[in-house]
């Protein structure tokens, strides 16, 4: 898709005063493509090289979604490092939904939130590892039932990652809405080890609860919450603010957060897979306080998408953001930044772009930094070609 400058000016201006917008800060390039053509490419992990290929169809039997990767891998370094994420067959994604009363989903869990995210936010299944490559080893199962004003929620991971989720629409109303009440337990009894290159994620089992309170006062232009959570092994704290999406402009978040010595806030978040911690090592031990703001975007509709937090306390200044966008300009792509609370203030970054050359080959360059603790990191890159069969065999199934 080519859009001449002035006219993605104008489009971009008329798509914010219209287009509702989505409050997340983290993308993937399957966010703004549907892509299952097979792809070669040449991985770089651990000092090592392989050569993959692989092919991600999706299947819609009826009301069950069905996703499978069937992948090859070949070493190109004798004797090298074999990431443990390199599996042949993967069941990335099967879903199924029951008219929103209840329903069930497999594969990677990305974006699990339970409550108001001060004890879980944005949870991922997959984010560990040495590469972005999903296998079976990163995945989880989550389900729903919902029972007139009772909701209940659950999951459960491959690395033992449990939680639980219960709310209430209450009897207590405030201009004929409900004020709803959670409940949330989340536990990991095995914590992490995990052996990344020659170096080791490490972290202590670690279970937490919290309770939380939400009034929408304005349906999605203003909630007001709140949410009590406390990590067994550490310390409790508390949040409370507002959320909502602005007459549709823009999306934003306004929390203020008060903690105990040695708490974490969204302790299971997006990095708890692919990070170290140790309370004692990455902590001031002592109490904070501070504040979370956030604001979230949509330009064009959904060719761009937009995203930043920013968390401030007394002797740290933290920064989430993200940018996503179809194809404009023969590229769509993803990119994503994090300093996370409790990793000594090191940031991870990833990023996926996709090149469009309106032939039968398109490019996919992919790279990824973690650092899994204040002294380490690890970092990876893929460049892979991707075959559209479609323009080569117009009869390709898939």
């Amino acid at each position: 898709m080519r859009i001449p400058p002035l006219m993605f000016v104008l489009t971009a201006v008329m798509a914010l005063v219209s287009m509702p917008v989505m409050a997340d800060v983290y993308f993937s390039l399957a966010d703004f493509e549907k892509v299952s053509a097979p792809r070669f490419s040449m991985i770089s992990a651990g000092g090592s090289t392989f050569a993959k290929l692989s092919l991600s169809p999706d299947f819609k039997l009826g009301p069950v979604d069905l996703g499978i990767d069937t992948n090859l891998y070949i070493p190109l370094t004798a004797g090298g490092y074999y990431p443990a994420e390199f599996n042949s067959l993967v069941l990335r994604r099967i879903g199924y939904d029951h008219n929103r009363i209840a329903g069930f989903e497999y594969g990677r869990l990305q974006n699990v939130t339970y409550g108001q995210g001060l004890l879980m936010s944005n949870y991922d299944s997959g984010a560990g590892g040495q590469t972005n490559a999903f296998s079976n080893e990163k995945a989880g199962v989550k389900g729903y039932v919902r029972l007139d004003d009772v909701t209940v929620k659950a999951m459960y991971t491959a690395s033992n990652v449990k939680a639980a989720r219960i709310t209430y629409d209450t009897p207590l109303e405030m201009m004929g809405v409900p004020i709803v009440a959670g409940a949330t337990y989340v536990t990991d009894e095995d914590g992490l080890n995990k052996k990344i290159d020659s170096n080791r994620v490490t972290r202590a089992s670690q279970s937490g609860y919290a309770f939380d309170l939400a009034y929408p006062l304005g349906g999605d232009f203003m909630t007001v919450y709140s949410e009590y959570a406390k990590l067994e092994n550490y310390s409790d704290g508390f949040s409370a603010g507002l959320r909502g999406d602005l007459l549709g402009i823009f999306g934003y978040k306004a929390e203020f957060r008060t903690f105990g010595v040695n708490f974490v806030p969204e302790y299971f978040n997006r990095t708890y897979e692919a990070t170290s911690f140790d309370a004692t090592r990455d902590m001031p031990g002592k109490k904070l306080t501070g504040f979370l703001i956030g604001a979230y975007g949509n330009v064009m509709g959904d060719y761009v998408r937009l995203g930043a937090e920013y968390e401030m306390y007394e002797d740290r200044n933290l920064l989430t953001a993200a940018l996503g966008w179809q194809r404009l300009w023969d590229t769509a792509g993803v990119v994503n930044y994090k300093v996370p609370f409790q990793n000594g203030g090191q940031a991870i970054v990833s990023s996926e772009i996709a090149y469009y050359t309106n032939g039968p080959v398109d490019y996919v360059i992919n790279w990824k930094q973690v650092a899994i603790d204040k002294n380490t990191k690890t970092e990876s890159y893929a460049v892979g070609l991707r075959f559209n069969l479609h323009k080569m065999f117009p009869s390709f199934p898939f």
